[in-house]
Formats: structure tokens, sequence, C-alpha cells
């Protein structure tokens, strides 16, 4: 069973986490959050962020600093990654934008789903739970025997450029 538990506020539309006390407000009782760890039950944030829905269903703003953001053509799971203008929509892995940033994101068509960010030094694994992100970067690449393979020197975990060195799939 899931370990992260959920309870209404004095308004029917909140919701506090019992683990961290987070605290979630949507507009819609429809509307609803992904639990990282079961699907059943609503998203637990990674940081103390409020997070509510706009008049627009497509559109979603941070109430800490009304950064606006923007969901494309995707369900309303998303997860946020360690950085608040960086989403992904867990149910489609479908395009998702900041308004206020040139920030983009991207899925590769391969079952081993990696989201590549604007800088090609950032990845972040989707299907493993242990979640792998190349930050600017500890993580150093080199070319295999196949001009198309790179190793990262910090773990086993090979990958293949498909179009352009921009793009990777994990192939290990």
């Amino acid at each position: 069973e899931c370990p992260l538990k959920f309870i209404h506020l004095e308004c029917p539309l909140k919701f506090i986490c019992l683990e961290c006390s987070l605290k979630f407000i949507c507009l819609e009782c429809s509307l609803k959050f992904i639990c990282l760890e079961c699907p059943l039950k609503f998203i637990r944030l990674k940081c103390p962020l409020k997070f509510i829905r706009l008049e627009c269903p497509l559109k979603f703003i941070r109430l800490e600093c009304q950064l606006k953001f923007i969901r494309l053509e995707c369900p309303l799971k998303f997860i946020r990654l360690e950085c608040p203008l960086k989403f992904i929509c867990l149910e489609c892995l479908l395009k998702c934008i900041c308004l206020e940033c040139p920030l983009k994101f991207i899925r590769l068509e391969c079952p081993l789903k990696f989201i590549r960010l604007e800088c090609p030094l950032k990845f972040i694994r989707l299907e493993c739970p242990l979640k792998f992100i190349r930050l600017e970067c500890p993580l150093k690449f080199f070319r295999l025997e196949c001009p198309l393979k790179f190793i990262c020197l910090e773990c086993p975990l090979k990958f293949i450029c498909l179009e352009c060195p921009l793009k990777f799939i994990h192939v290990a």
C-alpha cells in the first residue's frame, strides 16, 4: 500500500499529505493528481510548492512565484522535476512547456523513455525507479566503438544517439 496519505482540509478542494504536510489546492474535484508510489492517490511534490489550476484546464500557476505553466495535449497527471520550470506528463509523456521561459520537453519514441531537457547535458530516465539525471555535469560520457553509442563513466548505463547528439536512449 502506498505510504502517501491524503486528507481533506477545511475546504473540500484542498488536500494535505500526512507524511510531509505539503498542501495541494485544486479548483475542481475532478482534478486528479497521481502519486509517485501508487497511481490511485495524489501526488506529493518534492518540495513545499503550491500549485493551483487556473480557469483554463490546461494551465497551472505556481502560487509562490506566479510562474505559469501550460501542458500540451495530455491528461491531468504531472510530476514536477527538480526545477520548478520543468514538467512532464506521466500519462502520455508529451511535451510540456513553461510560459515564462524557453525550456521545452520532448519524449523519444522508445520503450525506455528519456526526457531531454533543452540543455544537452540534462537527461532523466523515466521508467527506471532509480531516476537518472545527467546535470551539467559530474557524469561524463565517452564514445564506444560505434560512433553513435555512449557510456556514462559514473555508471554502467549506455546510450545510443538517434538522429543527433542531443537525443539518447538507454541501450544496456
